[in-house]
């Protein structure tokens, strides 16, 4: 069952939690830390850049069991997780939301003047900065792959890049890979749409025109390509226990990710047609249940059944939430709607 728990007006940016706690960004710039159970505030901070309500940032990610970073627009911070003291603090650029952890260090695209942009490397414990330049300023998305390489990509183009060279190890062109008619002799080209899940070596890319593709990160070769029948599920991709979930609008799928197999497929559109579920938006995994965001409007969330993929209950959210303004742990979603409501939605089976 899905139980709103509590509500909280003049948030601002991408919230994040863990098991216990809930971090947000509360009337335009302070940075609150509450339990997540009961709202229970632990501590508060005030952070270096205020946005209007609803604004898209700052946003915060979690860096490891002790540290949080807080990305704004023209400033980020690295915050202690405990009691919410600055422990660094750089303004005058914006680092992307979308970075790379691993370990100690962050990777992500850094816009240190508003019109170019290069990769930073951040030591989170000795705060040491590194700017690398970038291999192709004409690819706006990133993601770290490893301590040497990193992937960038925009349109049709997914590419490998060295941090120590500068230059591009290996080029891969979706477009004939993706292409299907979309009209009658109207022929559309293949291009990545939402961003990439990695899984081990393999990054996993949803292509318009109806194809996953899964790209070795080391080598650049096609380790796997599936056509499948839905082209609208560029942020309802997910991994859980070895498998890829998809939820389109179509049909829900189940995917082994080393291989490309397709494990199960649910046709899905007239159960959705019948309980007017549209504009799938993300999709959250909950032991047996699958927990879709959705909506044209007003967003909502509806909670299915795996196995027998029977809807169980709808709850409106009274607003429109994205799927980037969400986190959730093993029992419980965080929305954030685009009027700065954050409501916080218990799960239980």
């Amino acid at each position: 069952m899905l139980t709103e728990k509590y509500f909280i007006e003049n948030v601002v940016g991408i919230p994040a939690c863990d098991d216990h706690h809930l971090f947000f960004i509360w009337e335009q710039s302070n940075l609150v830390c509450s339990t997540i159970s009961e709202n229970e505030l632990i501590w508060s901070t005030e952070i270096n850049e205020k946005q209007p309500i609803g604004a898209d940032l700052p946003a915060v990610k979690l860096l490891g069991e002790n540290r949080l970073i807080v990305l704004g627009e023209n400033s980020f911070s690295i915050i202690n997780k405990k009691d919410g003291n600055t422990l660094f603090h750089k303004s005058g650029g914006q680092l992307d939301a979308n970075i790379t952890v691993q370990g100690n260090l962050v990777y992500g695209l850094y816009f240190d003047d508003g019109e170019n942009f290069n990769v930073l490397k951040l030591n989170t414990e000795s705060f040491e900065m590194t700017v690398i330049p970038v291999a192709n300023q004409e690819l706006f998305n990133f993601m770290g792959v490893n301590g040497a390489q990193y992937l960038q990509w925009e349109g049709t183009q997914i590419t490998g890049a060295s941090y120590q060279t500068n230059q591009t190890n290996w080029v891969n062109y979706v477009s004939e890979i993706g292409k299907f008619e979309q009209l009658k002799d109207e022929w559309m080209e293949g291009q990545v749409v939402g961003r990439p899940l990695a899984y081990g070596e393999l990054c996993i890319f949803n292509i318009l025109g109806h194809h996953l593709v899964a790209i070795h990160s080391i080598s650049g070769k096609i380790a796997w390509k599936l056509k499948i029948e839905d082209v609208n599920c560029a942020d309802n991709l997910s991994i859980q226990e070895d498998r890829l979930h998809i939820t389109g609008y179509l049909n829900y799928y189940e995917i082994d990710p080393s291989t490309g197999e397709l494990v199960k497929s649910v046709a899905t559109s007239a159960l959705y047609k019948k309980h007017n579920i549209s504009m799938l938006s993300t999709h959250f995994l909950y032991k047996e249940a699958i927990v879709i965001l959705h909506g044209r409007s007003d967003s909502q969330l509806t909670i299915i059944n795996r196995t027998t993929f029977e809807i169980q209950q709808t709850i409106d959210l009274e607003g429109k939430v994205w799927a980037d303004f969400t986190c959730s742990n093993d029992n419980t979603i965080v929305t954030r709607d685009l009027d700065g409501v954050l409501t916080v939605i218990s799960l239980d089976q």
